[in-house]
């Protein structure tokens, strides 16, 4: 086979005829392109972008994908017109790091749209491709101050929670305003729940009992604006 490849220019018209016609593969470089770019695009249809994990496989076939998209992007620069121009075509992400934070962001988004938030657990990861994308959260936390103003823009407009503590706090005592304005008092029992979200709004309000000190002045205030008791029995 090798030699029928060497030989390609040389070899009878006849003989090149019957070599096509089972299929022969010339240039086995552009045959393995094309094998990896089919399965890019196959992957593009049914993901919705090229943001394919470095470990990614075909499940159907056991291709690589993921370690031949990371071959496009170390080839960059040596690639052939043609390639990069079908790439870009698809949307394809060259840079790693980019491409890894764009890969979040569409496990983010895709997360928000199935339940409705951001708030993502420390332990999450992705069902189908096991990206941690509660650890991927947890980065973009870390790093606020560092992330470009179009990143933080972008989480933003995704309902992206930057600091869980507070966003938990102000949960609850919107819980607690709604209580309120239902039954005109804070004494909410301790094992109370809200009946159409299950929230623990009893839990949450003893934990402000036992909080107290070390509360902010403001919030203390928020609270004591409803007629929050701080002391039960009293």
């Amino acid at each position: 086979v090798n030699r029928q490849r060497r030989r390609q220019k040389t070899l009878s018209q006849e003989y090149c005829r019957r070599l096509d016609a089972v299929g022969f593969v010339w240039d086995v470089l552009a045959f393995q392109w094309e094998e990896g770019f089919d399965h890019l695009v196959r992957y593009r249809q049914d993901k919705g972008d090229c943001l394919v994990p470095a470990t990614y496989r075909d499940p159907a076939s056991g291709f690589r994908l993921g370690g031949w998209v990371s071959a496009q992007r170390t080839s960059q620069k040596t690639l052939s017109q043609e390639y990069r121009r079908r790439l870009d075509a698809l949307g394809f992400a060259w840079d790693p790091l980019a491409a890894q934070w764009e890969e979040g962001y569409a496990h983010l988004a895709r997360y928000r749209k199935q339940n409705g938030h951001c708030l993502v657990p420390v332990g999450y990861r992705a069902p189908v491709t096991h990206f941690r994308l509660g650890t991927w959260i947890n980065s973009q936390r870390t790093n606020q101050k560092t992330l470009s103003l179009d990143r933080r823009q972008r989480l933003d407009g995704l309902g992206f929670v930057w600091d869980v503590l507070a966003s938990q706090w102000e949960a609850g005592f919107e819980h607690l305003a709604i209580y309120h304005k239902q039954n005109g008092h804070c004494l909410v029992p301790v094992s109370y729940r809200d009946p159409d979200t299950r929230y623990r709004l009893g839990a949450w309000v003893n934990r402000q009992r036992t909080n107290q000190k070390t509360l902010s002045r403001e919030r203390r205030q928020q609270l004591a604006a409803l007629g929050f008791v701080w002391k039960v029995r009293s």
